[in-house]
């Protein structure tokens, strides 16, 4: 089964995602010591959770709210 999507549609799925991305790098640089290369897992959790489960992996997408 194939789908026609418009390119407008895929654009703006697209810079979504990407806007999302940056978002959730910036968090984690901001939660990351200084002089640390990596943030900490707590701040990991903190910042996102990610589950893909099932056969048809499922992507839930949840920001943590505080």
């Amino acid at each position: 089964m194939y789908w026609t999507l418009p390119t407008a549609v895929l654009k703006g799925s697209l810079s979504r995602v990407r806007a999302t991305l940056a978002t959730l790098v910036a968090e984690l640089r901001a939660s990351t010591p200084h002089g640390q290369a990596l943030p900490d897992k707590a701040a990991a959790d903190g910042a996102v959770q990610l589950i893909v489960t099932g056969d048809r992996n499922t992507v839930t997408f949840a920001t943590q709210q505080t």
